[in-house]
């Protein structure tokens, strides 16, 4: 018998430790309802008991041991605030983190998103594809993969469970069992809601610019400020002074209300008559929330560039490399739900010096509005800033000539003489207007003969262009940006006073790399990023000038596409950047974006 008892301990022993070892990291709230039908929620982590427990970097896939007294200070005040179902069945979690006087990006509340689901009612697991950071909010992403679990959380009449899980037995996580405040009762549709808010400092240091959907529904027809109010906490409204797309500016509240709304949802209202709505809303109002400049430079930098992206690792170092060294002193890339490398491609570029920074942005088909954004970020450390997308190069045939001889700042250098040139013509005439904006021609090449991607970049690869030039890109002077903050991509609406230049092609063009070979082309029919243009699988607007003549609405590779968009064999950017770029590594030439 006491041999059976020693065994029996044993397993038992066995048991027990297996539990307490057995990690399972898990945020949810259970709802019920109160009186006023709204839903209260408690959240909860459940997690094993050892005491030297390490807090898991998602983002440098280390462990990084962290003081567990400011953790669990941290973690008893999270809470899931907000859901919000994007398009491709996804749903984002927003979670405030309380920053207790540090930076959020200083530490990592979640474990990393490789392992981690999203529960839903107990009933619907869904892998979570990323976790990033907002204005003081946690943005879990959550991949539901089905259309039919999408109409489940929408008319489920609220959710009564959301819960992470991870997979990974290994990884401790120092949290304690929380009490959450409130959340909504079901998600929001992306389409028709206030998604951001900021304060903008300078000129207009008293306004309050909040993005958002479902008011502006059309290019070019904007509603009246006087029909609009900006509605904080249920209970204060202010005026809103300018509309465009998807940009409000609005009067913040009387400075003896605002410490009391801090914190609180803020919102659109149409007054209109017979037309009256809220929109929904994850905006919060913190009149100290000025869009950072995310590295106050000394000086502002005379050239900077954003550009908005989607899985473009294996592009944007090339252009990175090519436009730095051009003139270009600050990226700002805009991160639209990416799910390939590009995170671990920006933060190698920015270990390897240059000045590349990343800004989450999960909102779908706002490339108007994030550009808005960005145009207020880069205005503490820009003075000009380049709109262009990761496939258009800007070269000046000029350049070819000017080599073996530093073409490094070249595009710099280009704008500074172009405007003073113009500047100087003018300078007689009184009260004539300051160039704010130079605006680029675009040179769109074909898939040249390719059926992948090259190898040594799409400026070595694709020699082959069509004739006629379609459109421009602009590089903006941002003091010169007009308060309502309206672009239509190519170029931006400007003050009074100002003036776009537009540059011939003997100066300067874009080469844009836009009908690339098949297996990277068909990914544009996954969403266009304008607010105002259609999907390409949608069947209206067939015959706009953002669609592919002749392909229709469905990815489906035309026969001879390799040869197609070929009238001009143009080898100019090839030859410069062979002779600027080209290194040689070993036996062979390779370029250094490929180092």
């Amino acid at each position: 018998m006491p041999r059976y008892s020693i065994i029996f301990t044993l397993l038992l022993c066995a048991i027990i430790s297996g539990l307490i070892t057995h990690q399972v990291y898990r945020v949810g709230f259970s709802g019920a309802q109160s009186e006023n039908t709204s839903l209260r929620t408690s959240l909860y982590l459940e997690y094993g008991s050892r005491q030297n427990a390490a807090l898991f970097s998602h983002k440098e896939g280390i462990v990084a041991r962290t003081n567990l007294r400011h953790v669990n200070n941290i973690s008893k005040n999270l809470y899931v605030q907000d859901l919000v179902l994007l398009p491709e069945d996804d749903v984002v979690l927003l979670i405030p983190i309380p920053l207790q006087g540090r930076s959020v990006n200083s530490i990592d509340i979640f474990p990393p998103k490789s392992g981690l689901f999203c529960v839903f009612s107990d009933q619907l697991s869904a892998p979570v594809k990323a976790i990033d950071y907002l204005q003081g909010r946690a943005a879990v992403r959550c991949h539901l993969g089905d259309p039919n679990w999408v109409d489940f959380l929408l008319k489920s009449g609220g959710i009564g469970t959301i819960a992470l899980t991870s997979s990974d037995d290994n990884i401790l996580y120092p949290f304690l069992p929380l009490l959450a405040k409130t959340v909504s009762r079901r998600p929001v549709k992306w389409n028709s809601l206030v998604y951001e808010s900021t304060v903008q400092s300078h000129e207009y240091a008293d306004d309050l610019i909040l993005f958002a959907k479902g008011i502006n529904r059309r290019q070019g027809i904007n509603a009246k400020p006087r029909n609009l109010r900006c509605v904080f906490n249920n209970t204060v409204e202010t005026v809103v002074t300018a509309t465009a797309q998807e940009i409000f500016r609005c009067k913040q509240p009387e400075k003896r209300l605002r410490p009391a709304l801090v914190g609180a949802k803020v919102t659109l209202r149409s007054v209109r008559k017979n037309n009256s709505f809220q929109l929904p809303s994850v905006a919060y109002y913190h009149p100290d929330h000025i869009i950072p400049a995310l590295k106050r430079e000394s000086r502002k930098l005379q050239l900077c560039a954003c550009t908005m992206v989607f899985n473009g690792a294996k592009f944007l170092k090339e252009w990175i490399v090519y436009h730095s060294h051009l003139g270009v002193e600050q990226f700002f890339i805009y991160d639209n739900n990416s799910d390939d490398n590009l995170e671990e491609i920006i933060k190698s570029m920015a270990d390897s010096s240059y000045n590349v920074k990343r800004h989450p942005w999960p909102w779908a088909k706002t490339q108007e509005a994030g550009f808005a954004h960005c145009a207020l970020q880069a205005r503490d450390s820009c003075h000009w800033v380049m709109f262009t997308d990761i496939d258009e190069f800007v070269f000046s045939p000029r350049w070819l000539n000017q080599w073996p001889n530093s073409t490094s700042n070249a595009l710099g250098l280009l704008l500074i003489n172009e405007t003073t040139q113009m500047i100087n013509s003018t300078s007689s005439l009184s009260g004539s207007p300051i160039i704010g904006q130079v605006s680029i021609n675009c040179r769109n090449f074909g898939p040249s003969n390719l059926k992948s991607h090259p190898p040594q970049g799409v400026t070595q690869g694709y020699t082959c262009r069509q004739k006629l030039e379609q459109r421009h890109k602009s590089i903006v002077f941002l003091d010169a940006l007009s308060p309502s903050l309206r672009n239509a991509i190519h170029h931006f609406e400007l003050k009074p006073g100002y003036k776009t230049m537009r540059l011939t092609s003997s100066e300067a063009v874009i080469n844009h790399y836009k009908y690339q070979a098949w297996s990277e082309f068909k990914a544009k029919f996954r969403r266009r990023v304008s607010a105002y243009v259609a999907d390409w699988k949608d069947s209206k607007n067939l015959s706009s000038r953002d669609r592919v003549p002749g392909l229709g609405n469905e990815a489906i590779e035309p026969p001879g596409w390799e040869n197609k968009f070929c009238e001009v064999n143009d080898t100019a950017l090839r030859e410069f950047t062979n002779r600027v770029f080209s290194v040689t590594e070993g036996p062979i030439s390779v370029m250094q974006w490929q180092l």
